[in-house]
């Protein structure tokens, strides 16, 4: 019982914080939420409206290409962090591994936020609440532009980013933190039509994908990822292994023990 409690301890406080929050969600519902956050959407989405420049911006990182180029930037970073926390002589290309990794689990936790979460408890976007100071880029620019959401909690926009930070903050430790900031900005654009709350995010989405990288990289499960990150180092070429990198080539046995026993060598008489 205790080995199980040990293999397992790593994701209660996830499953506390997200326990904890859940109960609140269904004692005082998201009205409490609502009222604190207005202001603060109302702040980020004021930017709207004003200038056909960062209407644009704004238009460009809400429609696919501009959310690709988010994708590059988060994993871009990813990889900085990784090189760095890598230590020296281990392999780089079990980075890829993990990338891989990552990928994998993100397609779970976007289908347990869009498919289980979001249907379950129904928050709506800021747009339905700003009143007067809502502007519909969509109708504003005649443009297709997600705007509002009827379901906005947590935010798949923001599964993306939260995931790569949390995975990477049990991976490769404190200098993940470096990750954190990059994915709450990357996690705006859709906060700037008010389509999201930046509690959809930063509660949402960092509470779901806190629980969801502990129990992949904290429990029996991450002997799998250990074996998924050392497959990579036998799929990718050598040259990605990165500097240090220890190269493995086979070496002729030597017989210590028979050497030992053989006579010394006997000096000739000059």
């Amino acid at each position: 019982m205790k080995s199980t409690i040990k293999q397992y301890q790593g994701i209660i406080l996830p499953l506390l914080g997200c326990t904890v929050f859940a109960v609140y969600w269904l004692v005082f519902g998201w009205q409490p939420m609502d009222r604190v956050e207005l202001p603060l959407a109302a702040w980020i989405h004021s930017a709207a409206g004003r200038s056909d420049v960062v209407d644009g911006a704004i238009i460009f990182f809400n429609r696919w290409w501009g959310e690709f180029v988010c994708v590059v930037l988060i994993y871009l970073s990813f990889l900085a962090v990784a090189i760095w926390s890598t230590p020296w002589g281990e392999d780089r290309r079990r980075i890829l591994g993990f990338s891989g990794v990552i990928f994998a689990t993100w397609i779970v936790a976007n289908f347990i936020g869009e498919g289980l979460i979001e249907p379950a408890v129904v928050r709506h976007s800021p747009a339905y609440l700003l009143g007067d100071d809502f502007t519909d880029l969509a109708e504003l620019h005649e443009r297709e532009v997600k705007v509002r959401s009827a379901a906005s909690f947590p935010s798949n926009h923001g599964t993306v980013f939260m995931l790569v930070f949390t995975m990477s903050l049990y991976r490769y430790g404190r200098k993940a933190w470096l990750l954190f900031p990059i994915a709450t900005v990357l996690s705006l654009p859709r906060c700037l039509t008010g389509a999201h709350w930046v509690g959809d995010s930063l509660v949402g989405s960092l509470l779901m994908t806190w629980l969801i990288g502990a129990v992949v990289m904290t429990t029996p499960l991450r002997t799998v990822v250990d074996r998924i990150e050392q497959l990579a180092i036998t799929l990718f070429p050598h040259w990605l292994s990165g500097p240090g990198g220890v190269v493995s080539l086979p070496c002729k046995r030597v017989d210590t023990d028979a050497r030992r026993s053989e006579p010394p060598p006997i000096a000739k008489a000059g």
